[in-house]
């Protein structure tokens, strides 16, 4: 006699398990315990990526309008220290559109005047109404060069933070100053000169004369970058390579005397901005 066929019934309210997908179909999604990606992180990533991607590659249009508001310039207008810690506005020098340069006595009289004309030639370049003179060196101005002079490896050379904070400290944000010396620089003795617009201030070891005064001249009046970055601005005729470019503003400057485009444009747009913020001419008509 045949036994009784017995009917296997699943537990009540347990479904039947679907079928496995294959592991090229599965969707993917990281654990974020396991990653440590929460919402801060997140957010940050949000805005800083689309940064750095816009100071590493860009497009004139964008370029041109960093400057006039001024995105790329942002470091240019903050606070200056002086000696005492006392805060000073960042370039608050320009509305005097005074440029004063001295030289000390080893590097003698003729050198002064080919910076006033390098430096009055950048300016005209640029269409500015800025005046560039040769000055014989305040008193002032003597003791905080000798103040910022120290003796490193048997030689003197020149602490530019020092010149800084003692030159906001006596003579404010008046005018900008050029400093011709021939000593070289304290944290760097290849460098050849170094620039702060925020302070208005330059420093220059006129051991050469090629493009060394047109160089921090220009970062002075507020190009505080290199032509080696951003990498590319799309809209300029330029090496994609920054190492093939041969321009006044790369920082390893060569003998190249002529502004890039994308620097003349540049400042152009950084003064245009100023204009409007300032209510004051700084353009020649």
């Amino acid at each position: 006699m045949d036994e009784p066929v017995v009917e296997q019934r699943e537990p009540a309210g347990e479904a039947t398990p679907a079928p496995a997908k294959p592991w090229y179909l599965r969707e993917i999604r990281p654990d974020r315990r396991v990653f440590g990606i929460g919402r801060p992180v997140r957010i940050f990533m949000v805005i800083t990526i689309p940064l750095i991607l816009l100071y590493s590659v860009t497009c004139k249009p964008l370029w041109c309008l960093g400057w006039r508001y001024p995105f790329y310039a942002m470091s240019n207008f903050m606070p200056v220290r002086s000696a005492s810690g006392q805060w000073h506005p960042g370039a608050a020098w320009i509305r005097a559109k005074d440029i004063r340069i001295y030289s000390e006595g080893a590097v003698g009289a003729a050198k002064q005047l080919v910076a006033v004309r390098d430096m009055q030639g950048l300016v005209d370049e640029l269409g500015l109404d800025i005046t560039v003179t040769a000055h014989a060196m305040p008193e002032d101005a003597r003791r905080d060069l000798d103040a910022a002079t120290v003796k490193q490896e048997g030689k003197y050379r020149l602490d530019f933070q020092r010149l800084m904070a003692l030159r906001l400290e006596h003579r404010g944000q008046r005018y900008a100053e050029i400093f011709l010396t021939g000593m070289e620089f304290a944290d760097n003795p290849i460098i050849q000169g170094k620039a702060l617009c925020g302070a208005g201030l330059v420093a220059l070891r006129m051991g050469r004369t090629d493009n060394v005064v047109r160089h921090e001249g220009a970062h002075l009046l507020g190009y505080d970058k290199h032509d080696d970055f951003p990498y590319y601005i799309v809209g300029y005729r330029e090496s994609w390579l920054p190492e093939a470019r041969d321009t006044m503003m790369m920082f390893s400057s060569t003998a190249n005397r002529a502004l890039s485009p994308r620097a003349k444009d540049a400042l152009h747009h950084l003064w245009i901005g100023l204009e409007k913020r300032h209510g004051v001419r700084y353009f020649k008509r």
